[in-house]
């Protein structure tokens, strides 16, 4: 995150970039150890008003809705 994330927020900011929106997990705001925890931490702490979109099974869901051949 400090390599990568953090310098790419930082310049958002700088730039005046006005709400950022941020492909999360579901429970990211309760589980510290991903990344996503500490970077939506870091988010906050910019001061930039987010959205964060916590993504759910829906993903697997339509993968499995694509591939599974339901004729076996």
């Amino acid at each position: 995150m400090k390599r990568q994330i953090a310098p790419a927020l930082n310049a958002a900011k700088l730039a005046g970039v006005e709400h950022i929106v941020f492909v999360s997990l579901l429970g990211a705001e309760r589980n510290r150890f991903v990344p996503h925890a500490k970077i939506e931490r870091y988010i906050e702490q910019l001061g930039i008003p987010a959205t964060f979109l916590r993504a759910s099974f829906f993903c697997l869901f339509w993968f499995i809705i694509l591939v599974w051949d339901f004729d076996k």
